[in-house]
């Protein structure tokens, strides 16, 4: 099988838009030749892949330069990519045999089920993971068994444009709200808009916001076994019964506003337009824009936080590379090494591994610093819970095709509340079936 080109260390420029981005990767991709294996030089040569945007990938290929310098013994052939068509690529090659050594991923169990993951407990010789909380290597376990480190962490937030709420007269969000307080402090600063801005955005399409609701309420997306659903339809029910009423206060704007950033296009998202003054973000979202700041969601105790230390995504070695153990240190400096995490900053989130991040903060400024500050606030006792366990195979299709299309449906009174709830529910169960 033909493999891409690799990539050289160049400066990738920051672009707006879909078409620029594959533009900028394509061309980083050109830099060099292909191929694995031993060099003429008797150099190791591994080859890694993620997906993300230019500027996650300067950053990625400007630490994999200080590993190379490391280690002079090892090459490496960076083989970024635009999220679309991602997994397809790493799929093709993962049943041809010919998949990178290490790649990135976000369903440990796809992979690790099928052996495509190799055993990280097994490369703990070369894999240092003890300054990483527990609660994201679990999220990276199958069976027992780690098989992927978190390359950024993604702990959900309320974030705020602090001009917006100034501008209405009212005080900033806090930890410790509830979800009754959130709404009426919504209605608050759409009252004292202009009719083209509202106080929140809304969520309910929004599926990490939905389980943090759930969990609250001591349920989860999914059952532990992956095969059912962690939550009833009495609760999915009531977080869409939320939004209704919040749309129909004007609390929140009307689903023409909400809909062209529901596909992931964080610059048509209406927080990031200046529309909303409120709204719920992982961290690892890089949003355009103002000065961001971040408190905990609504709804938060410390009895039963519904928040915990979410990785954003983690890095795998492939479980049939021939070089797992090489592949296996370039994993470790990238989550390990100060100067690694310097060049990395908040590209996929703040570093999960504590040292990094406490040497890393002091460095940045701005919405960066607040993400960093959160990140910290979270991992303190109190304000977090045991991470969930790994989603099923099927969580991409539910989460970001299904829950929002059901959401959709009640916005646009295609459906109503809980016919939308039933026939999410009926759905996610054949789906999850399908998985086992």
């Amino acid at each position: 099988m033909k493999r891409p080109a690799a990539t050289c260390h160049r400066t990738a420029a920051t672009a707006g838009t879909a078409a620029a981005v594959a533009g900028v990767l394509l061309a980083l991709s050109a830099c060099a030749g292909g191929g694995t294996g031993t060099s003429a030089g008797g150099k190791t040569v591994l080859r890694i892949t993620w997906w993300g945007n230019p500027a996650r990938a300067q950053a990625t290929q400007e630490a994999v330069a200080l590993f190379e310098k490391a280690h002079p013994d090892i090459t490496v052939q960076s083989e970024p990519s635009a999220y679309p068509g991602y997994y397809d690529k790493l799929d093709t090659e993962v049943t041809a045999g010919d998949a990178p050594d290490v790649f990135q991923v976000d369903t440990v169990s796809k992979y690790a089920s099928k052996g495509s993951l190799a055993d990280l407990g097994a490369l703990k010789d070369v894999l240092d993971t003890s300054s990483i909380a527990p609660a994201y290597l679990a999220q990276g376990s199958y069976l027992g068994k780690l098989y992927e480190v978190p390359a950024g962490s993604n702990p959900f937030a309320l974030l705020y444009n602090s001009a917006l709420v100034s501008a209405a007269g009212v005080g900033a969000p806090t930890a410790g709200m509830t979800w009754q307080q959130y709404g009426d402090l919504a209605k608050q600063i759409s009252a004292k808009g202009d009719g083209k801005t509202w106080g929140a955005g809304d969520d309910s399409a929004n599926v990490q916001a939905f389980e943090i609701f759930v969990r609250q309420r001591g349920g989860n997306l999914y059952s532990a076994d992956g095969k059912s659903l962690g939550f009833t339809q009495a609760e999915l029910t009531a977080w869409w019964t939320y939004w209704d009423g919040l749309r129909k206060s004007g609390a929140v704007p009307p689903a023409t506003v909400t809909e062209p950033g529901v596909a992931g296009d964080v610059t048509k998202v209406p927080i990031a337009k200046g529309q909303v003054a409120m709204d719920a973000y992982g961290t690892s979202t890089t949003l355009p824009g103002g000065n961001w700041q971040y408190v905990g969601l609504p709804g938060e105790t410390a009895a039963r936080p519904g928040a915990y230390l979410k990785r954003s995504v983690d890095w795998g070695v492939y479980g049939h590379s021939k070089h797992a153990k090489e592949a296996a240190e370039l994993v470790d400096f990238l989550i390990n090494d100060a100067q690694a995490g310097l060049k990395l900053g908040i590209s996929r989130g703040a570093p999960a591994n504590s040292k990094v991040l406490a040497a890393l903060t002091p460095t940045l400024s701005g919405s960066a610093r607040q993400v960093a500050a959160y990140t910290g606030y979270v991992g303190k006792a109190g304000n977090n819970s045991a991470a969930p366990p790994p989603s099923p195979s099927a969580s991409t299709q539910i989460e970001t095709g299904l829950f929002v299309r059901t959401a959709e449906s009640v916005w646009f009174g295609k459906a109503s509340i809980d016919q939308a709830a039933g026939q999410f529910m009926q759905q996610a169960k054949q789906m999850l079936a399908g998985d086992s």
